[in-house]
């Protein structure tokens, strides 16, 4: 049974490796993820977070509650652009260019 167990806990997470055939001729090989089972093992190992009975659960949410969060989303995304618009106004200023120094001038930092 434990042997079992484990080999359907790696087909769950590594899937199986199938051939793929083209005009009578294997060209290649493609892995396939059984879903029904990687349900199956959580509702029955994980039972307590995922299992048949929060299908029955009913969920008691306000009325107003999306209309809350959209208006939450709503003012941090006004928040949001004021910010950028004063980032925009603000921005700094270029440096200033750096001045050329000729090769052939010998004294350091391009004084004559």
């Amino acid at each position: 049974m434990a042997r079992l167990g484990d080999a359907a806990f790696a087909r769950a997470l590594h899937g199986t490796v199938r051939p793929v055939f083209y005009k009578g001729e294997q060209i290649g090989k493609r892995r396939y993820f059984d879903e029904r089972l990687t349900m199956f093992i959580l509702r029955t190992r994980g039972a307590a977070q995922y299992g048949r009975w929060i299908d029955t659960m009913i969920s008691r949410q306000p009325e107003e509650g999306p209309a809350k969060l959209a208006e939450h989303f709503a003012q941090a995304a006004h928040e949001d652009a004021l910010a950028d618009d004063l980032r925009l106004q603000r921005r700094p200023r270029p440096a200033p260019a750096l001045q050329r120094i000729d090769d052939d001038d010998d004294e350091p930092g391009g004084g004559k």
